[in-house]
């Protein structure tokens, strides 16, 4: 295994770091041009549920004449009565359609648009009179601007009360907030430049992921996941630099962003396909070669790996995905790092890229190369950070470069109290 990983990938570090550093500077021009159209998306508006000019939508049911946005969303009923797409599409005629975060009825919009590609399409975030009334008003106040901010949405709606008009007036003092629909942002952008790009990059690393390009003109979404996930493998084995490592990473994501940036996948009408499969691949090749190389350690060690692997995977699978559960150490920890940086850094990239700074100073030590498994998560988290397409890219670059640094910051840390505590044994 050892020889085969040799010969896959690109083994002058020199080259590599200048690859890097060109793509670098290619991207962070290119995402400033980009800032300049993409900022025209940040425009929102906040209605209140009461407002005729907005209907909820349940199906099926009638439309009235003054609604100009219908939001489908799931079914308060247990047993969902399905309408037929083409009868909906006549009733909803030249109104606005809306796809809602969270409580929507995403499967069924996206059908409409399949149907009829229109692009008066706004994004929702939706708060409910039951949640409203658990929430203090700055926990409410911070979502709204985080799904602004993170998620890029078009239009809140919120019920109204004395809270949410409280919350509303606050909210202007951060951002521009408009009480009428503002027109639906549609990026003009020539995002399968960049997928060649993305495979340029990948096989300068892994020259055999060359081959991939045969599905470029065929099945474009399937040649960006193969050509990104293969990348994230050729970037962890080729990169040796442990500094130019995650930014390794970093200019993967901002590939696979730029490969994807477009109407269908800003408004969540398609998705990053294969998000499991590329937190996982790395990780579990990872974790398959160190278990081989060392089986004769891992196996005098089971008592002890196995209960840490329970663990670190219990852990992985309940922080996975949008409900993902959170200790209230972490909420609370979140709130500070939000505080002080105002897009929070990821957790898990806090905690997993310094565990590989440290790992990379014991490189004999079969205990850290057992560390720098867990330590692949850091590296698909900053990978998988840039598949969020909908979050402005300059929202991710920030929180990804803050994180990274951070993380060099509390590895440095660690480096001067290990060297404290060694002098003062000896």
């Amino acid at each position: 295994m050892k020889k085969l990983l040799k010969y896959l990938f690109t083994k002058n570090e020199t080259y590599i770091s200048f690859v890097i550093n060109v793509f670098i500077v290619i991207l962070v021009v290119s995402a400033f041009f980009r800032y300049t159209t993409e900022k025209a998306g940040m425009n929102f508006s906040v209605f209140f549920d009461d407002d005729p000019r907005i209907l909820l939508y349940e199906t099926p049911s009638e439309i009235p004449n003054e609604v100009q946005l219908v939001v489908p969303v799931k079914s308060s009923n247990e047993r969902e009565t399905k309408e037929n797409i083409d009868e909906f599409i006549k009733k909803l005629g030249e109104r606005n359609l809306g796809i809602m975060e969270f409580y929507g009825n995403t499967d069924f919009v996206k059908n409409v648009y399949d149907k009829t590609k229109t692009q008066r399409i706004y994004r929702v975030h939706y708060v409910k009179p039951q949640e409203v009334e658990k929430l203090i008003e700055d926990t409410l106040l911070r979502r709204l601007k985080r799904a602004v901010i993170e998620r890029s949405i078009d239009l809140i709606i919120l019920p109204r009360n004395e809270k949410t008009e409280n919350v509303v007036s606050e909210l202007k003092k951060f951002l521009n907030v408009d009480q009428e629909l503002q027109e639906v942002y549609t990026p003009k952008f020539q995002n399968k430049i960049y997928g060649i790009m993305l495979g340029i990059y990948v096989s300068l690393l892994m020259p055999s992921a060359v081959l991939l390009f045969f599905l470029y003109g065929k099945v474009y979404w399937l040649f960006i996941t193969l050509v990104s996930i293969t990348g994230t493998v050729a970037v962890f084995y080729a990169v040796k630099n442990k500094y130019s490592k995650p930014f390794g990473f970093y200019v993967l994501g901002l590939l696979t962003n730029f490969s994807l940036y477009s109407f269908e996948y800003l408004n969540g009408l398609k998705d990053y396909f294969g998000v499991k499969l590329s937190l996982l691949t790395l990780p579990v090749l990872v974790i398959s070669i160190t278990i081989l190389k060392n089986w004769e350690y891992v196996k005098s060690k089971l008592f002890f790996l196995i209960p840490l692997a329970g663990v670190f995977l219990t852990y992985y699978i309940l922080r996975s995905g949008n409900y993902g559960y959170v200790v209230e150490f972490e909420e609370n920890l979140r709130l500070i790092l939000e505080n002080i940086f105002i897009v929070r850094p990821r957790i898990k990239e806090l905690v997993f890229l310094p565990l590989f700074f440290i790992a990379s100073d014991f490189e004999e030590s079969k205990f850290a190369e057992l560390i720098t498994v867990f330590s692949t998560v850091g590296f698909v988290s900053i990978f998988n950070s840039f598949c969020h397409i909908r979050t402005p890219l300059f929202v991710t670059m920030y929180r990804e470069i803050v994180t990274i640094l951070v993380a060099i910051v509390i590895y440095y840390i660690f480096q001067i109290i290990y060297s404290l505590i060694k002098n003062w044994k000896s």
